[in-house]
């Protein structure tokens, strides 16, 4: 993790007893580039460090951060279950060491989910450049050409963790709505999911599992 400036889109956090927090920023703010990048803290009180723990971890599955920056909250949520931060036998080297020895303190995507994603953030560009286009063919008195007027289906190669896989997107609706759905092919397996615009104009998705 290396602290980054930029601007925080939507910041949760839930009141958990015994947790005391503080932060320097809203929902609507952001961390500026010159600015001391911890802008909240999270102090955990219990008559056992167990308990302690425990309200800690609560706290911390709970808060979620969107936004521009990078944040160090999914390997907090690591650190706080360790056994050796339990047993209060944790220093500074030992964090030192989970890094050096790559610890899994931030989940990993599978390549379904990281596909799937990608095809979408792909589709909905095409869709919203093929629909530019038209618009400006349209203003102009122009009859826009077939292959532009396809906003619905998309295909394309997408090349991840150095393998091309062949990616089909038929899109069910408006992809500047607030919500639509997409059926999704990579490499001949089927997938569908429901996509919602975030209004800080990011992309959450859905999979039908």
């Amino acid at each position: 993790f290396k602290p980054t400036s930029g601007a925080i889109h939507e910041m949760f956090y839930r009141p958990v007893k015994g947790i005391s927090a503080s932060f320097s920023v809203s929902g609507a703010g952001g961390v500026h580039q010159f600015a001391d990048s911890q802008f909240g803290h999270l102090f955990s009180h219990a008559p056992t460090r167990e308990e302690a723990a425990k309200n800690l971890l609560v706290a911390l599955k709970d808060m979620s951060i969107r936004g521009e920056i990078s944040n160090n909250l999914s390997a907090l949520k690591y650190i706080a279950e360790c056994k050796t931060f339990l047993s209060d036998k944790h220093h500074t080297g030992w964090l030192d060491g989970l890094i050096t020895n790559k610890e899994p303190m931030v989940p990993t995507v599978s390549d379904r989910i990281a596909l799937v994603c990608g095809s979408v953030v792909q589709s909905r560009e095409l869709f919203l450049n093929k629909r530019q286009e038209v618009m400006s063919c349209l203003e102009r008195g122009v009859v826009p050409e077939p292959n532009v007027t396809n906003f619905s289906h998309h295909t394309f190669d997408l090349i991840y963790a150095d393998t091309k896989y062949t990616c089909e997107v038929s899109i069910v609706g408006d992809m500047s709505d607030t919500a639509c759905a997409v059926d999704v092919i990579v490499n001949k397996i089927h997938l569908q999911a429901q996509v919602i615009n975030m209004f800080d104009k990011g992309l959450k998705v859905l999979l039908d599992r």
